[in-house]
């Protein structure tokens, strides 16, 4: 009798101990439900939210109560517009808000060197006053008073300010973030560049349509650039090209082959001189006059030949390396098709220089003799 009684108390014993740690084993929600199937009236309330979570639900309450103020402000109006009663506003004294013509409004706010309109200036001076939203109540956010600076490595002059106090004085977070630049330190981030704005993306979507161009005034985001308006050059032209200022002008000018000039040949025949930087005085760097040959595997016709010395003659180091070739012998697969999307060589050849479709410039054994 007592060893059964025994052998009972052990299977039990067992059986509790398999229970709790099974349990403990489960999520929460997991172990809500175990414990409401052996058990009445235990607590189903859920877990509270957590600080991340009610963060995220407060700021989506935030813009509801926005979004319906806005909409009750477009009901208004468009309840006063039904009945013909005009529309009334909060009173301003600025004269820009009284014209009614953009041509009017530019003639009346401050201009940069390059005959733009600075906005930056005319939110200092007050000639605008930008409102939170449609509704005069509501009050504007903080201004985000950030600098950052944009720089490649090796082009200093060419380093990049951003201002988001001049931004966020007027413009939403949303507006930049997340659609053209993302946020978070593991985000990847698209590449800004000239090549992205003049298409639109990046700062280019606004920049040009909006607000100042990247035509002509450089300066206003490379603050190293000289002002195109007064700047001067230090020396005289070297060569008869350098007099000229369209590049219709200059091709004429430029020995050419597949369609696109032979900078090569350029250098050469000294139709280009190419400086070291843009200070007159600075020394150039002694040419690195290697080749670099490339033999695919098992196709030795396709031999890719890589001159060094004609790049070196007027680009750094830096203009290729470490991106987007590494510093070491076949640390960087190369392809053609690499190459035709745009990448490694194809960043500069068929934008600036010969196009892909010139096989024999770099694959010599598919030259054809005449």
């Amino acid at each position: 009798m007592d060893s059964g009684r025994w052998r009972t108390s052990a299977a039990l014993a067992i059986t509790a101990w398999w229970s709790i740690v099974s349990v403990a084993g489960c999520s929460a929600a997991a172990r809500q439900k175990i414990v409401n199937l052996f058990f009445d009236g235990v607590n189903t309330t859920p877990n509270p939210p957590t600080q991340r979570l009610r963060k995220d639900l407060q700021h989506e309450l935030e813009q509801l109560k926005r979004q319906a103020e806005d909409d009750r402000t477009e009901i208004e109006r468009l309840r006063r517009q039904a009945a013909g009663t005009p529309e009334t506003s909060e009173a301003s004294s600025l004269p820009v808000e009284g014209v009614h013509t953009w041509e009017e409004a530019a003639a009346l706010l401050p201009k940069d060197a390059g005959g733009h309109v600075d906005w930056d200036a005319a939110l200092a001076s007050g000639a605008i006053a930008p409102r939170a939203t449609r509704s005069p109540q509501q009050t504007a956010p903080a201004v985000f008073d950030l600098d950052v600076e944009l720089a490649t490595p090796g082009r200093r002059i060419f380093r990049a300010g951003f201002s988001h106090a001049g931004h966020t004085r007027w413009v939403e977070c949303q507006s930049c973030h997340p659609g053209l630049f993302p946020l978070g330190r593991q985000t990847a981030r698209p590449a800004v560049t000239m090549a992205a704005i003049a298409r639109r993306q990046g700062c280019g979507a606004c920049h040009g349509p909006v607000a100042f161009g990247t035509a002509n005034a450089c300066a206003r985001c490379h603050p190293a650039l000289p002002d195109r308006i007064d700047w001067q050059p230090r020396e005289a032209p070297r060569v008869p090209l350098e007099r000229l200022h369209r590049w219709e002008e200059a091709q004429l000018m430029l020995p050419a082959s597949d369609g696109s000039p032979e900078w090569t040949k350029a250098l050469v025949e000294r139709r280009i001189a190419p400086r070291a930087g843009m200070d007159p005085d600075t020394s150039a760097l002694p040419i690195f006059a290697s080749d670099v040959v490339r033999v695919p595997e098992g196709m030795e016709e396709l031999t890719v030949v890589f001159p060094h010395a004609p790049h070196a003659a007027w680009l750094t180091c830096e203009s290729c390396h470490p991106h987007p070739f590494q510093m070491k012998a076949g640390a960087t697969p190369m392809s053609m098709d690499q190459v035709t999307n745009g990448e490694l060589c194809g960043r500069w050849h068929g934008s600036v220089s010969f196009p892909v479709s010139a096989c024999a410039r770099c694959h010599p054994a598919m030259e054809v003799s005449p």
